[in-house]
């Protein structure tokens, strides 16, 4: 039996896109996060590094829903 190129490729690429895809999903959702939530340290490192999803995934973990968009300052405007 002869080793056939063409299925070995074919199999492999479809790992590569799936496993790109599912990276990109986390680094996307983690760097949306971080940036709503004024994580500057987080962004950087999370825009940084590729991990296949593991280091975007432990800081969804750490820093969940609980942490809701930093609200802006309020301007006060006297009336005249």
């Amino acid at each position: 039996m002869a080793f056939n190129w063409v299925t070995f490729m074919s199999v492999y690429s479809v790992w590569f896109w799936l496993i790109l895809a599912w990276s990109g999903i986390w680094q996307g959702i983690s760097l949306w996060r971080s940036a709503r939530n004024r994580h500057l340290t987080w962004f950087v490192i999370l825009f940084i590094t590729s991990t296949l999803g593991i280091l975007p995934i432990i800081y969804l973990l750490i820093h969940g829903r609980k942490n809701k968009a930093v609200p802006k300052k309020k301007t006060s405007r006297k009336k005249k």
